[in-house]
């Protein structure tokens, strides 16, 4: 049986899960967080708006600007995974963050105002999201669930890779 071959890899395009580990605290009253670039909240790598660049921080761009809760998405392979999808932890004991024991995720967006490649700045958010009782999509997490928690959060970013010495497909 041949192995499944991802070509962006193989034409030096890597997509690889990075982590913000700076506590973030979700405000009081909301189940979104607008991120800050002061406080070193958003990704380093450029903006990647849909994950159609070679490099950046995958992300899906909102109607508008940020500061409210969206189940904006971009879609991936299958509904459960969303290509901008992040993974959260609290930011005290690592540990995964549930919402009637299923776990809290997030989804990476930024305003219409944000175009590929930008740097980013305060004009992103992460939408708090679990999947839903039937188990085929997303929707909104309640506030009461995560409003004043610490937060991190782990995201895909897909970087070049510029040197490859030998590369080894198996079949």
């Amino acid at each position: 049986m041949p192995t499944r071959i991802n070509l962006r890899q193989i034409d030096g395009h890597l997509p690889h899960k990075r982590q913000i580990l700076v506590p973030i605290t979700v405000p009081g009253g909301q189940n979104f967080v607008v991120l800050s670039s002061a406080l070193f909240q958003t990704p380093p790598e450029p903006v990647n708006i849909g994950g159609v660049l070679n490099v950046g921080a995958v992300v899906a761009s909102l109607p508008g600007s940020v500061g409210a809760h969206s189940l904006v998405n971009e879609t991936g392979e299958i509904t459960l995974t969303p290509k901008n999808l992040v993974r959260l932890r609290d930011g005290v004991t690592h540990n995964p963050i549930l919402s009637s024991g299923r776990e809290i995720y997030g989804f990476l967006q930024v305003s219409s105002l944000v175009v590929d490649g930008d740097i980013f700045d305060d004009e992103s958010q992460i939408s708090f999201v679990r999947q839903n009782i039937n188990g085929n999509g997303f929707e909104a997490c309640p506030i009461s669930d995560i409003e004043n928690l610490s937060i991190n959060y782990e995201y895909y970013a897909f970087y070049i890779i510029t040197t490859i010495d030998e590369l080894f497909i198996m079949f």
